[in-house]
């Protein structure tokens, strides 16, 4: 991985202007979603999410099947009696 160490300037709105050089080394591209985290003075910038990939994870899991089972109580091992649960709801 090539090290590029290049100048960029803050504009007058608070904007960042990353270089050309390092966006292309960086694999950055407009509209690209970017985490930025402070570590004193060094700024960190990570790839943000991706929608295609979050989408994809969305439909895999509305497709997703769940097995309900009954299970029975008295097999698994209750942990209070039917009159005890009765009287503390009121029933």
């Amino acid at each position: 991985m090539e090290e590029i160490m290049e100048t960029a300037r803050l504009d007058a709105s608070g904007r960042l202007v990353v270089p050309a050089k390092t966006r292309q080394a960086a694999g950055l591209v407009e509209g690209q979603v970017q985490l930025i985290a402070s570590r004193g003075c060094v700024l960190v910038r990570q790839q943000g999410p991706n929608k295609a990939a979050i989408d994809q994870w969305q439909k895999h899991l509305l497709a997703s099947t769940l097995k309900v089972t009954k299970v029975n109580p008295k097999e698994e091992g209750k942990w209070m009696s039917d009159d005890y649960a009765r009287r503390k709801l009121g029933l």
